[in-house]
């Protein structure tokens, strides 16, 4: 009978044990997965701190970024190398991009997993620590602070963030072309720093450019169209202090605004934005300003040599002289990219001061008109094909420029031709006459253009001209307006 007992008792122990064995076994290849998991994240972390210490920033933030994704797949979200992760990319950030802020929202989000984390031995400094200390004493007296994965700020006692800085997010574009960003900022913030940070697809780090503002308290910028060639897009928009400290935001570098990227013309429907053109620049992209029309006006000096136009005699002495009294230059030109703008100018030059000459045998039939006057030219025109760089992107009101013109017609100066006094109406006056140069012109120019509004903008550019086979060389000073439609 005990026999009998014992047997039945090694048989239940026996089931119960092949029951167990595998529980066990999987508790014990979840555990495995876990430690190979965070043994992952540790070596990324190790790369990382190798590749800050090498002053390769970019990459250090692209394996800390890798390994935060790892955690999160691995539902290691709250486990402490995901906090050592955290803090460390936040160094990063401060030592490599001088993202203060950003540093701060990560060493916040690593303390609210471990309060024990602390900045890494291999990249601490003064500078560091000050800022994770910041970090420390915010928590503990910020009233409310949103979850920091989303970017937190301190909740403001009389604006939610969407009233600071009110804005209607894009949430879908046209893929390879640029898109205009908008927002209009609470009266409070029209003096502090509004910057658009905006990553494409593949990117490790964002980009930031400054907000311009435009008539009716509308702030804008614009992500070029060479980064929205990806199947989607990331941005932020955030107001500083001149300190650097952030006081509002709409997404952030952790917790982005993504934007779905589709082929062919972007979306309409509701309220989101359309795209658009900032003044005086160009955009990529259906209804969108792309053509411009210049008018500028100016003077200018060049060198004079040769012969003059009405008394046939050499200039004397060859030197530079004004192209008196100035010129016209009307321009219309198409943006083929958002930064190559082609076109054709015009120069139309009025000309003053020089005097009639009338020869001293009497009238000649067919010469000098016939009635013994020879009048001087007052006008010069030339036409050019002309192309200009814009530096910055469409969405900066500042943009520089540089240009390249070819083509012909006449450049005149007035000059002193010989040194008798026989001209002018009494025949007592020393010649000042015309001397052409060209037909064949040819230059270079730099210059800048600021917007106005979001079609006008205001233009000043110098540009240098060369004539052959009648040679001279002008520099010419240009201040005007630009439409863009």
């Amino acid at each position: 009978m005990k026999m009998l007992t014992l047997g039945r008792a090694g048989l239940l122990l026996g089931t119960l044990a092949a029951l167990c064995a595998p529980a066990a076994s999987a508790h014990a290849a979840a555990a495995q997965e876990d430690n190979d998991a965070v043994g992952k994240v540790t070596l990324l972390n190790r790369k990382a701190i190798e590749a800050y210490q090498n002053l390769n920033f970019d990459e250090a933030q692209r394996l800390l970024r890798e390994a935060l994704a790892l955690t999160d797949a691995r539902g290691l979200s709250q486990h402490a190398i995901k906090a050592r992760t955290c803090v460390t990319l936040g160094m990063v950030l401060l030592g490599g991009f001088k993202q203060r802020e950003e540093a701060i929202r990560l060493f916040q989000q690593g303390l609210q997993i471990s309060a024990e984390v602390r900045p890494s031995r291999a990249l601490a400094n003064p500078q560091i620590q000050e800022v994770f200390d910041e970090a420390v004493k915010r928590m503990a007296s910020a009233p409310v602070v949103e979850a920091v994965a989303a970017g937190p700020v301190v909740a403001s006692p009389e604006l939610p963030e969407e009233k600071l800085l009110v804005h209607q997010p894009i949430t879908s574009a046209a893929r390879g072309r640029s898109i205009s960003v908008e927002t209009t900022p609470d009266a409070s913030l029209v003096r502090d720093l509004l910057v658009l940070g905006y990553r494409p697809a593949g990117a490790a780090i964002f980009t930031e450019v400054r907000l311009q503002r435009r008539p009716g308290g509308v702030h804008v910028a614009t992500i070029p169209a060479s980064a929205t060639a990806g199947g989607q897009i990331e941005y932020y928009l955030e107001a500083r202090h001149t300190n650097g400290k952030r006081v509002a935001s709409r997404g952030s570098s952790i917790d982005p605004i993504v934007v779905s990227l589709l082929a062919g013309p972007a979306p309409r429907a509701g309220a989101e934005p359309a795209l658009a053109a900032s003044a005086g620049a160009a955009r990529d992209g259906g209804g969108e300003r792309r053509f411009v029309f210049a008018l500028l006006a100016g003077t200018g000096l060049g060198w004079t040599t040769g012969v003059g136009e009405v008394r046939q005699v050499q200039v004397t002495p060859p030197g530079l002289a004004w192209a008196s009294l100035g010129h016209l230059a009307p321009e219309l030109g198409y943006y083929v990219t958002p930064h190559l703008l082609l076109g054709v100018q015009g120069r139309i030059q009025l000309i003053s001061r020089a005097q009639e000459f009338r020869p001293s045998e009497g009238p000649t039939p067919g010469v000098c008109g016939g009635d013994g006057v020879c009048s001087p030219a007052r006008a010069a025109f030339a036409g050019l094909a002309k192309a200009s760089w814009f530096f910055l992107d469409p969405g900066r009101a500042f943009r520089p420029f540089l240009s390249a013109s070819l083509g012909g017609g006449q450049i005149r100066h007035v000059a002193q031709a010989g040194n008798k006094t026989d001209c002018g109406a009494a025949q007592n006056a020393k010649c000042l006459d015309t001397v052409a140069g060209g037909p064949f012109l040819f230059g270079a120019g730099v210059g800048f253009s600021y917007a106005l509004s979001q079609s006008l903008a205001a233009v000043f550019a110098v540009d240098g001209l060369g004539a052959m086979p009648d040679f001279t060389a002008q520099a010419d000073v240009n201040l005007g307006v630009s439409f863009a439609f």
